[in-house]
């Protein structure tokens, strides 16, 4: 009988060592074909990490292509979900939760349909030429990729401006307050000699490897390009915004003025927090410990027996010679010094 018992005690740790196995041979292989999936979805990002499978590519940004991303997602996170976390290795199951988590959010933000505001005044659709900043231009092959973007840049303005339509028409507007900083970033690209257009400075200097012919070859396929696609494209992009998306920005800043903004608003607000908190429970904690930060700071103030207000005070601490260094060499031992006494209480705060 004691036998009998060991045996199945044994099958079933083998097979929960199977189990185990299995899903994080699982989870890995999900992980690594969501990863590879991303790259192919997003062409600029793989070549700015120097992945030049992409290269000659934008991404596609119909709403077709969206749409079938979106499926996507929904597809990959309830692979997610069949895989159990508990089955994990340990260190896999940190891993499994952020990498759920991440596809959730994804997911879940879905329903407020931001891609229907396809503009932002940090950068897009009218500072595509900067993506070059970023890119490993050195051989032939890369400069002939480049070429193949500069001529769908058409396409790509074209897609904007059909999401921003379709959410004009819809209701999605940003805040015209930043929308209004765009037109002098369109600017830059209408210029009246091709020659001076941002999109050739990728061509400017080219590497001794490619032969003076190929370059020459190159800048002349470029400056065609910009003259007869890059350009015109951009000016359809001007007008539309100027005359038409612009205007119909709206004037209020929150995200609440958007259909089904007040949920959007608190997606975000999880999201950034990384807890189920509501934002004016996040705000009246802002305020709690801005409240007890200026207590703790005033008691230090009544410790010195400093003369003055709490502003005088600051001002105070922005000015006296005493909290600066005389020389780089003196703040670079201070900074030393402060790393040294840091390094010891570190592994107190921070498991991983």
């Amino acid at each position: 009988m004691k036998s009998i018992r060991l045996a199945i005690i044994t099958l079933t740790l083998i097979a929960a060592n199977t189990v185990s196995a299995n899903s994080a041979e699982d989870f890995t292989a999900l992980m690594d074909e969501v990863w590879e999936w991303q790259l192919a979805e997003n062409p600029t990002f793989a070549s700015q990490l120097g992945d030049r499978r992409y290269n000659d590519k934008w991404e596609d940004e119909s709403l077709e292509a969206i749409e079938r991303r979106h499926d996507q997602l929904r597809k990959f996170l309830r692979r997610v979900y069949a895989i159990a976390r508990e089955e994990l290795p340990a260190g896999d199951q940190l891993n499994h939760e952020l990498f759920r988590r991440k596809l959730q959010e994804s997911v879940d933000s879905q329903q407020f349909n931001g891609y229907l505001m396809p503009f932002s005044h940090r950068g897009g659709v009218q500072t595509l030429d900067e993506i070059t900043n970023y890119l490993r231009l050195e051989s032939l092959k890369d400069f002939e990729d480049w070429l193949v973007r500069l001529g769908s840049v058409d396409t790509v303005i074209a897609q904007t401006i059909d999401l921003a339509e379709s959410g004009r028409k819809a209701g999605y507007m940003p805040a015209k307050i930043l929308m209004s900083r765009i037109p002098n970033q369109i600017a830059r690209q209408l210029v009246d000699d091709p020659a001076d257009s941002p999109f050739l400075n990728a061509f400017t200097s080219m590497p001794d490897s490619i032969s003076s012919a190929d370059q020459e070859r190159i800048r002349g396929l470029a400056l065609d390009i910009v003259a007869k696609s890059v350009i015109p494209s951009y000016n359809t992009l001007e007008k539309y915004f100027s005359d038409t998306y612009l205007p119909a920005c709206r004037e209020s800043i929150g995200l609440s003025a958007l259909p089904n903004g007040s949920a959007w608003y608190e997606h975000r607000a999880r999201s950034f927090t990384t807890t189920r908190m509501a934002p004016d429970e996040i705000h009246r904690l802002g305020l709690t410990e801005v409240r007890r930060i200026r207590d703790e700071m005033q008691t230090v103030i009544d410790e010195l027996e400093f003369v003055g207000s709490f502003q005088d005070f600051l001002v105070f601490l922005r000015t006296d010679p005493q909290f600066y260094f005389e020389s780089p060499e003196d703040l670079y031992e201070a900074y030393l010094a402060t790393s040294k006494r840091i390094d010891p209480e570190l592994v107190h705060l921070f498991g991983i």
